[in-house]
């Protein structure tokens, strides 16, 4: 089922729905703070947690809030002996010290390059290829008869005749992107120039560029080189800037002579294997009964991404879902417990999550599981007049319980009245999306795991795309879904009804 509520099976499905099912007490009187999450967000987007990497400093600062956060909202803590914190170690290789030559120029780390997304096979060596913006389009093409297989290739960040500064992290994303491709089309390795402010803040966020132990990769590393650095090269070989080479490429494909072909390049960057300790933090709502709880997942560790940094917003919203739930259940206490896991690992391989599903299991595995990940922002692929910014994207509902399909369609209708998009819930979705998120560890167990998101970071957007601004008052709605529907799943007669 991809969409199982068809306009064929509406009526017959609410019908049914309401026939079978009985909201529980207080789920009309949820309400999630709209000020409340922009609250928690002016703290989660402080310069101060910049460095949200697993094990940064910023991330253990989050972790004390959060713990802070839920002490005041009246939870208690959900890992043994009551408390919220456990401290884990995770294996990494850390790039240090290293230098980069192009001719007769040489680079330091962290310095004048910092890298991205790849794993340094050594020292790479190799010749030198500029390719402008190293785009390939109707009208404009950087690439036609360009040698790529097993060369080096120098990049202009950005796009030609476009003048945006452009976000950190969606530079990032876009000739990221952009080398990977150039990569996976044999490049031996990929040096972009992007601007110097750009390349401060990749300064800031290099402490994330760190690979968990036992990563591996089939590609160097892409090495982002500050504009600064990168005219120091030009001067050695041209009397123009990187600026006027912008300049020259901004309506015309046809490459600049800059004397930069066949320079030698050499890469020796030193990886040391290190350990640092990160943490989890897990709250608990008691029930009348302790097991088969129903559990709520965010990571809360990252990038500093974007106007919220990563996940910040579905941290923000679920802390305001802990707060609402634990209002309920002061009136009147759940069936089963309520665990609410705010993450760390998701880019070590889900390792938070792989820690949380041993620690529950086999003894109180989660009833169902719920995700809030990648909230922070309208999808310029969703904008169409009939969906507009109140869809949202759900994956899973249904693989492993209609029941909770069901239930998650019905109090969306009666008291959320959000857009459910589905188009990420085919099992064969090439985004992966749902695969990506904490709770899939627990779906590929059979436990019911819905994933809720307001992007999709791996399904294609045009390069020029910007996602738009954080949209709070849609977060509250669907913090309220999230609750209600948590509420629901803990107070259910019997356990829920699986395909």
């Amino acid at each position: 089922m991809q969409t199982f509520f068809g306009w064929r099976t509406w009526g017959l499905t609410i019908l049914f729905g309401i026939l079978i099912h009985i909201p529980t007490k207080g789920q009309d009187h949820i309400q999630i703070s709209p000020d409340a999450i922009t609250g928690h967000l002016e703290f989660l987007k402080d310069p101060l947690l910049l460095d949200k990497a697993t094990g940064g400093s910023g991330c253990r600062l989050t972790a004390a809030y959060l713990q802070s956060q839920l002490i005041e909202a009246g939870l208690t803590g959900g890992n043994s002996e009551s408390s919220f914190l456990t401290s884990w170690p995770l294996n990494y290789q850390q790039f240090t010290q290293g230098t980069l030559s192009i001719g007769d120029v040489s680079f330091q780390y962290f310095d004048d390059y910092v890298l991205s997304g790849g794993s340094p096979k050594d020292t790479v060596v190799g010749e030198l290829s500029f390719l402008g913006y190293g785009i390939r389009e109707q009208g404009y093409d950087n690439l036609k008869d360009a040698e790529i297989q097993g060369q080096i290739l120098m990049l202009i960040g950005g796009f030609p005749n476009d003048d945006r500064e452009l976000p950190r992290h969606h530079m990032i994303r876009v000739m990221g992107d952009r080398s990977l491709k150039l990569r996976q089309q044999g490049a031996k390795m990929v040096l972009v120039v992007i601007p110097d402010q750009a390349f401060v803040e990749m300064q800031r966020y290099a402490v994330s560029n760190q690979q968990s132990a036992g990563f591996t990769s089939q590609f160097n590393p892409t090495v982002y080189l500050g504009e600064k650095a990168a005219n120091r090269l030009l001067a050695t070989h041209t009397d123009l800037t990187i600026n006027q080479v912008r300049k020259l490429l901004a309506y015309e494909d046809k490459l600049p002579d800059l004397g930069l072909s066949g320079l030698p390049v050499k890469l020796a960057q030193e990886v040391e294997p290190d350990t640092l300790r990160s943490q989890h933090v897990l709250a608990k709502i008691e029930g009348k009964q302790p097991e088969s709880p129903v559990l709520l997942l965010a990571h809360y560790d990252g990038s500093p991404d974007g106007e919220i940094p990563d996940n910040s917003a579905a941290v923000a919203t679920m802390l305001e879902v802990a707060s609402e739930l634990e209002k309920l259940s002061e009136k009147q206490s759940p069936t089963r417990p309520i665990i609410i896991g705010f993450l760390s690992g998701n880019r070590q391989g889900n390792a938070g999550a792989k820690w949380l599903k041993a620690y529950l299991e086999p003894s109180n595995a989660p009833q169902a599981v719920l995700e809030l990940s990648w909230i922070d922002g309208v999808d310029s692929l969703n904008l169409e007049p009939e969906q507009g910014a109140s869809y949202l994207y759900v994956t899973g509902s249904d693989r492993h319980s209609q029941e909770m399909h069901l239930m998650n369609e019905l109090f969306n209708q009666n008291q959320v009245r959000l857009k459910l998009d589905y188009r990420y819930n085919d099992p064969d979705d090439l985004t992966g999306l749902y695969q990506k998120g904490d709770g899939y560890l627990f779906a590929e167990s059979e436990i019911p795991t819905i994933l809720y998101a307001t992007q999709n970071p791996w399904a294609p957007h045009p390069e020029s795309d910007v996602p738009t601004r954080a949209d709070i008052l849609k977060m509250s709605k669907i913090g309220k879904l999230v609750a209600g529907l948590a509420w629901e799943l803990a107070n259910t007669p019997a356990p829920l009804e699986r395909n």
